[in-house]
């Protein structure tokens, strides 16, 4: 089960494409080594048989009475094959942090990029980049408007989007993922001041529009029609950023 923590006005509801705990997630670069393949392999089949044997009565010659017809007894053997349960040995060697699948080429140790995405109507649509997020949660933020908050680590895409603004329950909802990078597109003067809170206690590493060295990650695509539903990240770029 994920879990996001509540902070005082805010009502959150998580909507999970990964269906385990949120794990810590290293630092730093490097990949470690694909593992050996052991992925479905099969324990060998066997068969039992079931004999079941039927008597009833039939007209049958019976030799010993000179070849006259009797009545006596026949009995009927049936033998069924029947397969036993095939068992199969799970996967053995490492896996992704964040989504407990089986890492088949190795896991990457690099910090999660946490990217805040817009879904309130229509103009946000298509997202780019959702559907590789390891986790998406969607927090309520007013008068029934969500947004998205999409983790990625397993995978990241070429572009994510649109980004949109930091609110306080962002720091809450990342902050146990061992110091992720987050992007988004600015925010208003108050969270302002509490993401500057969190980004000195080590919460996480900001990547935004408005300040710091990350801004140039950031562009607006004119095909998507007019700001707040524009902005793209150049998510790999960022991932690279992040891991150093």
């Amino acid at each position: 089960m994920i879990l996001g923590l509540r902070r005082p006005g805010c009502r959150l509801s998580v909507l999970a494409v990964a269906a385990l705990s949120v794990l810590a997630v290293g630092c730093g670069g490097g990949e470690q080594a694909a593992p050996a393949p052991t992925l479905g392999t099969l324990a060998p089949a066997t068969t039992a048989e079931i004999v079941t044997t039927s008597t009833e009565p039939g007209v049958v010659t019976d030799t010993s009475a000179g070849g006259d017809a009797a009545t006596v007894d026949a009995s009927t053997t049936t033998t069924i094959g029947v397969a036993t349960t095939t068992s199969i040995i799970g996967w053995t060697g490492p896996v992704h942090p964040l989504t407990g699948l089986p890492a088949v080429d190795g896991t990457i140790d690099r910090p999660a990029l946490v990217v805040k995405i817009g879904n309130n109507d229509s103009k946000s649509l298509p997202q780019l980049g959702l559907e590789d997020a390891d986790i998406v949660y969607e927090a309520h933020i007013e008068n029934g408007v969500t947004r998205f908050l999409a983790v990625f680590q397993s995978e990241v895409p070429t572009q994510v989007g649109p980004v949109r603004s930091a609110r306080s329950s962002d720091i809450d909802l990342i902050g146990n993922l061992n110091r992720p990078s987050f992007a988004y597109w600015g925010s208003n003067e108050g969270v302002g001041a509490e993401v500057e809170q969190a980004i000195d206690l080590g919460t996480f590493v900001a990547l935004t529009t408005t300040s710091g060295e990350g801004q140039y990650l950031f562009s607006r695509d004119a095909d998507r029609g007019e700001p707040p539903y524009d902005g793209i990240l150049d998510a790999a770029a960022a991932a690279l950023v992040a891991s150093g």
